[in-house]
């Protein structure tokens, strides 16, 4: 349940009259129902103890209480398994929490030190997405990377402006199966590069641009574990067409009336047993599975 309070209203005091209703023997010692306040910018979010906490703020509650008599900061950070921003370690969080519940974690480099010693543990993390990765920030990545050993999709995120760093494909992490990198047109050189590093060699599903479909070919020939490839072309000019259409009825229509030109030059290049489509929802990606 959340509220949100117009700005002559005291936020803090209608939180505590909240909170405070539930602290009777109805809900402690009859029924032993706990639960939690926040205030996030002036709203009011109520929760039960048992939920699971999951971030999506830009930092962390302005004011919180609870009724649970035995509950803690620490129990607290604990629930939480999913963070899309690293901004809530500006001060003054408590800098001896550890986060070591987290599953999904998006952040943009770098982080400070601070967050580094809050995520020491990251034995859950599944999913790890980085924005804008250049050279400097490679031990930042790596440690991330070494903390993670059940990680299994990496996500690069990266700055249009900024060109895409070899020593990206120097990192190592023996989990990953899943690789995306997006923002970034990959030539005939980086789709070798990225073939013959550790992971690209251990890659099964790969996410990725490149600027020409013999780029495609490239991948599919030398990445030996890869069994799904889902990739934008920059030559396709197919999907350009496809992008044109705004009604979604006349664009099911020349999907299925008109010949792709893409998939069919992908389809005589490639071995009979893969499968080759477009996507009908993002029709700027084609699908393969090998």
């Amino acid at each position: 349940m959340s509220q949100k309070l117009p700005d002559k209203q005291n936020i803090q005091n209608r939180a505590d009259e909240l909170i405070n209703s539930f602290r009777n023997s109805f809900w402690i010692n009859e029924h032993q129902w706990f639960c939690r306040c926040f205030i996030y910018n002036k709203t009011i979010q109520l929760k039960t103890s048992s939920e699971i906490f999951y971030y999506f703020q830009s930092n962390f509650p302005d004011w919180w209480n609870l009724t649970y008599p035995h509950d803690n900061q620490q129990e607290f950070y604990s629930n939480i398994t999913s963070i899309y921003d690293n901004k809530f370690v500006d001060p003054p969080f408590p800098f001896t929490i550890r986060l070591n519940n987290i599953h999904d974690l998006r952040i943009k480099l770098p982080v400070t030190d601070e967050f580094l010693s809050m995520i020491s543990n990251l034995n859950k993390l599944k999913f790890l997405s980085i924005s804008f990765y250049t050279d400097i920030y490679q031990s930042q990545l790596q440690t991330l990377l070494d903390r993670a050993p059940y990680l299994c999709h990496l996500h690069i995120t990266q700055h249009i402006l900024l060109p895409l760093k070899m020593s990206l494909f120097e990192h190592t992490n023996p989990s990953i199966r899943q690789l995306t990198i997006r923002c970034h047109w990959f030539d005939e050189e980086e789709c070798i590069t990225l073939t013959h590093s550790p992971l690209g060699i251990q890659c099964e599903e790969l996410f990725i641009e490149v600027k020409n479909r013999q780029n495609i070919i490239i991948l599919l020939e030398n990445m030996i574990n890869l069994r799904f490839l889902y990739i934008k072309c920059k030559d396709d000019k197919y999907a350009e067409q496809l992008l044109l259409i705004d009604d979604d009825n006349e664009l099911r229509h020349v999907l299925a009336s008109t010949k792709d030109e893409t998939v069919e030059w992908l389809k005589e290049r490639l071995p009979s047993m893969y499968l080759i489509s477009r996507d009908p929802y993002f029709v700027s990606y084609i699908r393969i599975w090998i």
